[in-house]
């Protein structure tokens, strides 16, 4: 079997009974009764969108940012805090459960023939989408926006670190081993950028403490900027939320 079809087989067997379960019982609330889960035609034409927008931004910044910078400074502290603007704005926009979501499970079909979000092409993808998708919406039910902004910054930064990790580990990628490589003094691969060495024992191999240590560090490193990215995000919003453009997409809701 080839890695193609190991990857597709396997995402496509989890999702559907996956994401079936989230719906339903998505904060224990009956959706066929709760506004908040009701998503217009509008409102979902406008989460893909802004969900292939931050796909095509990724595509052409990455690669140079990671010749610029290297993998630790573009991964860590530029590309997921842009994704932060792009899902904050989205999110604030289509102020919905289920916004961050579907944006991430589009951002990651996008994603599948790259080696954008993963390191590889493949339909795992979906499930890393997917996951941090869910928790980024569960942060961002936060009613007061700017506690919502901080919070979906910090945790949510952790999230995708620790998801991400998470599922390169369980499909037997070698890149938490590589990723960790970079960060560790003792590695000829060190990025001379960061060294974690001192605060955790490198590199990483397997599941246990230290993976999800060190996977909760990259996300505290990354969480500034993501909040920063958030708050950005909010500026966009509250630009937009002034012009007749914003009234004309709340009147077609």
């Amino acid at each position: 079997m080839s890695m193609k079809c190991y990857f597709y087989d396997h995402t496509m067997i989890i999702m559907p009974s996956f994401m079936m379960m989230v719906t339903l019982h998505f904060h224990g609330l009956d959706i066929m009764n709760n506004e908040k889960f009701k998503m217009t035609l509008p409102e979902i034409i406008l989460v893909a969108l802004m969900s292939a927008l931050n796909a095509g931004f990724d595509l052409l910044l990455s690669p140079p940012l990671k010749v610029l910078f290297g993998h630790i400074v573009a991964g860590i502290f530029l590309m997921v805090p842009i994704n932060f603007i792009f899902i904050t704005f989205t999110k604030l926009m289509v102020n919905k459960h289920g916004t961050a979501t579907i944006f991430l499970t589009i951002f990651a079909t996008i994603s599948i023939p790259t080696a954008m979000f993963g390191g590889v092409p493949g339909a795992y993808k979906i499930l890393i989408g997917a996951v941090i998708g869910i928790g980024l919406d569960l942060i961002f039910s936060i009613k007061n926006k700017i506690a919502k902004i901080i919070a979906g910054g910090i945790l949510g930064a952790v999230i995708w670190w620790i998801t991400l990790f998470t599922i390169w580990q369980l499909f037997k990628f070698p890149f938490v081993t590589g990723f960790s490589n970079l960060l560790n003094a003792a590695s000829p691969n060190f990025a001379e950028s960061i060294d974690l060495s001192n605060i955790i024992q490198l590199p990483i191999t397997g599941f246990g403490g230290a993976f999800f240590a060190f996977a909760t560090l990259c996300g505290l490193l990354s969480a500034i900027p993501c909040v920063i990215g958030g708050f950005i995000g909010f500026g966009l919003f509250r630009t937009i939320e002034k012009t007749a453009l914003y009234e004309k997409f709340q009147n077609m809701q």
